[in-house]
């Protein structure tokens, strides 16, 4: 079979040559468009101005010009098709340029075609796709395949002459990338089988192999023919034509370690970030909807010179230029180990105490690089990318210097990188379109979520934000927090240590509840042990409703003997002055809480020292006591904070509150955990909900918990990451995907789901997208 496309010497007839001598020696069919630039370059034009790209009259000559080469049959269906077609072929010949200029590298040079012509269309010539010599029935080859784009890699190496093979699959739009993933794989094992040898089916082979040879020779004709390729690289490929077709190459696979077998290129829809990353045997490269439309009238060289120098999100090492240095350097250069264990300082939450291995890429001096000057579609001229150079806020002064102008809708807290980009991910924490400011984390032990609360914590105070943290799991004592973290914080770190000096709460103190905006009634002696009965219910969990009553009833009676100078331990007296059976029991549970007495009855903490005191982190550390009594306590200074925000607190004035392995407290929804979560955001609450795992949870305490708008994702345990994955996505192959994504989380890598700003500054939903975390150090 001979394919052979060739422009004729008038610049507006375009014909489309197809010949089939092993089927029909005869038949021939051609499409001949005449005088139709004008037409193209109306519709193109029309499309583009639709999602606001400018256009010029050069860009659209050479986009024209990118579409006669690549598939002419494009222009002529784009005509009258402004839809689904027209945007799916506009994102393929953009995806050639940003592709060609991924991989561009001095020793290679990439030849683009459209699969489409191969693989599955035979419509021209009027066969069927079962007829064709390519289809997947003729190759014996089952399932989905990718019909987007063919990369062919011409590389010299000595005296050995390589082609490589990159199928790449193009999605525009939304996440859907599960099929994209299938078919790559099956187009690349196709290519595998049926070109490279291996003793089997050898004249087939060769056969297919010269089909492809000549494939290529057409392409580059047609490239040059279009003036997209200079005459230096025209004729550096034609020197070697006779090599090409006497199977004078060999089928490369050195690549495969650095881009994979091929790649799944996506241009999102309302998504904020780029990214690259090489999944097994595939790449993703994620770029952005409006890159699509850009790139067809920006010029290859321009994309190109933005992926060096970062501004595309991008990182510059993962570039092939920088990865590969050649087969004759074989073990000099090694590609980046994405699975690599990221250089993510050690956590006291670690279990195990291996050290970390950070494999590090051997980088070839981009300086020296002598870049190839053809490109598909370049033009010359340079044109601006929106949105690509967004700049980060400045950080605020440290602590002593902060300034207390501060505004809220400018704070963005930096959390860390999307993988394979250098794109930052940011708790949008300022901006007023947030349902709330909670944060949601979730992740086995060791995975850094301690770390990552003290990452957050800093930021904050960067920012003249105090916040406090209640300690009942010993994970936050200044022995176990991060040198680079007290170092910052200095005095602005302050820790109050319970056992030692007693908390100035009183838990039968009358709070004033608030009826109404500005009507505010103290509460009955029926309020105070009611809440007194339900916080010592939700702590000792055997306690039945006798007991409870029993609880009550002498709360009432000390509130009416001593008001606000009830304790403890006069509510232990009462329990045994009552001397009933249900007295004695739930006295007997109670005794541990009694005898250590935590509280200082006299004093009255201040919590107003949150609003002046700028950027300070106030730790209460309840280490020394038993877990019960440390859910005590927690629980009634949460109550007492609840009602002092409920009279001092602003939705513009946000405190934030850590409270780790939250599993631990009360979250019915007469506790204060829960009021923080459904009414905390108005009196300026900002809660920070940690814990290893969901599974235990009450279906309504999750899905408080769920209402966060910010959740965080380190690696869950096995149970848990189904149920994970389910709430990113509905459909069972993307599901699967992020199941996958969950499992291989390294340390210090997390999965961040939350509202983020789009290129244009506006806030979009929740996103979830895998994120390194920013290291202390990165941050000082």
């Amino acid at each position: 079979m001979d394919l052979e496309f060739f422009q004729k010497p008038a610049e507006n007839l375009l014909v489309i040559h197809y010949s089939d001598q092993y089927t029909s020696s005869d038949r021939y069919d051609a499409i001949t468009v005449t005088d139709k630039s004008e037409q193209y370059k109306v519709v193109i034009e029309e499309y583009l101005k639709d999602y606001g790209v400018p256009v010029s009259e050069g860009k659209i000559d050479t986009a024209i010009k990118t579409f006669n080469a690549i598939n002419g049959e494009w222009l002529l269906r784009i005509i009258g098709s402004k839809g689904q077609f027209a945007r799916e072929k506009v994102s393929i010949v953009a995806a050639m340029k940003y592709a060609e200029s991924y991989f561009t590298h001095e020793n290679i040079t990439w030849v683009p075609v459209s699969l489409e012509e191969i693989l599955r269309v035979a419509g021209a010539v009027n066969l069927t796709k079962v007829e064709g010599l390519f289809s997947a029935s003729n190759l014996q080859s089952r399932g989905k395949h990718s019909d987007d784009i063919l990369m062919i890699g011409i590389e010299e190496v000595g005296e050995k002459l390589f082609l490589h093979f990159y199928p790449i699959e193009v999605k525009i739009g939304g996440l859907q990338t599960q099929k994209a993933r299938v078919q790559i794989d099956q187009t690349a094992r196709l290519f595998n089988q049926h070109l490279r040898h291996n003793g089997e089916d050898e004249f087939k082979k060769k056969f297919y192999r010269n089909f492809f040879a000549q494939l290529l020779l057409s392409n580059v004709k047609k490239l040059h023919s279009n003036g997209l390729w200079d005459d230096d690289t025209f004729n550096y490929v034609e020197n070697l034509k006779s090599r090409f077709l006497n199977d004078g190459f060999e089928i490369g696979e050195h690549l495969e370690p650095h881009i994979g077998k091929g790649a799944v290129l996506t241009f999102r829809k309302e998504y904020p970030y780029r990214s690259s990353v090489k999944d097994g045997d595939l790449l993703l490269l994620t770029l952005l909807e409006e890159d699509a439309y850009l790139g067809i009238t920006t010029s290859s060289e321009e994309i190109r010179r933005k992926m060096v120098e970062g501004r595309l999100d991008l990182i510059p090492e993962n570039l092939l230029s920088h990865s590969y240095s050649s087969v004759l350097e074989e073990g000099a250069s090694e590609s980046k180990d994405e699975s690599a264990e990221l250089p993510f300082p050690p956590s006291d939450e670690d279990e195990s105490d291996e050290s970390e291995e950070v494999v590090e890429d051997t980088q070839n001096d981009e300086s020296e690089k002598k870049e190839p000057e053809n490109r598909v579609g370049d033009d010359g001229e340079d044109q601006a990318m929106d949105g690509e150079d967004g700049a980060e806020p400045p950080l605020a002064p440290a602590p002593d210097d902060v300034d207390e102008k501060v505004d809220l809708a400018d704070i963005r807290v930096p959390i860390g990188t999307v993988r394979g980009s250098n794109a930052n991910v940011y708790w949008e924490f300022g901006d007023k379109g947030l349902a709330n400011r909670h944060m949601f984390t979730v992740g086995r032990s060791g995975q850094g979520k301690t770390y990552f609360i003290q990452c957050m914590l800093m930021e904050l105070s960067k920012r003249g934000l105090s916040s406090i943290i209640i300690d009942y799991t010993d994970g936050y004592k200044k022995s176990q927090l991060e040198d680079e973290f007290k170092d910052y914080l200095g005095d602005s770190l302050e820790q109050f240590i319970v056992r030692a000096q007693k908390f100035p709460v009183n838990p039968f103190k009358r709070n004033m509840k608030m009826l109404d905006e500005d009507i505010h009634i103290p509460e009955d002696d029926s309020d105070v042990a009611e809440r007194i009965k339900n916080v010592i219910s939700s702590i000792y969990d055997s306690l039945g409703i006798q007991q409870l009553n029993a609880i009550y009833q002498a709360v009432i009676k000390g509130m009416q003997l001593y008001d606000e100078g009830m304790s403890l331990p006069r509510l232990g007296e009462l329990l045994d002055e009552d001397g009933s059976g249900p007295a004695k029991t739930a006295l007997s549970q109670m005794n541990l809480l009694i005898d250590k007495n935590p509280f200082d009855y006299q004093e009255e903490f201040d919590w107003s020292f949150l609003d002046k005191e700028k950027g300070k982190v106030f730790i209460i550390q309840l280490t020394g006591y038993s877990p019960d009594v440390q859910n005590m306590i927690t629980e009634f200074i949460l109550w007492d904070l609840w009602y002092y925000k409920l009279q001092h607190g602003s939705k513009n004035k946000p405190f934030p509150i850590v409270l780790d392995e939250m599993q631990r407290l009360d979250m019915s929804g007469d506790s204060p955990t829960s009021k923080i979560l459904t009414e905390g955001r108005k009196f300026g609450w900002s809660g920070w909900f940690a814990t290893q795992f969901m599974k235990g949870f009450a279906s309504d305490h999750l899905s408080r918990l769920q209402n966060a708008t910010q959740k965080i994702y380190f690696n869950p345990t096995e149970n848990e990451v189904s149920n994970i994955a389910s709430s990113f996505a509905h459909d069972t192959p993307s599901r699967k995907q992020w199941e996958e994504k969950l499992m291989n989380l390294s340390k210090g890598q997390c999965i961040v789901h939350g509202p983020a700003k789009g290129k244009d500054g506006e806030l979009r939903g929740s996103i979830p997208v895998v994120v390194d975390i920013t290291s202390l150090g990165e941050r000082l």
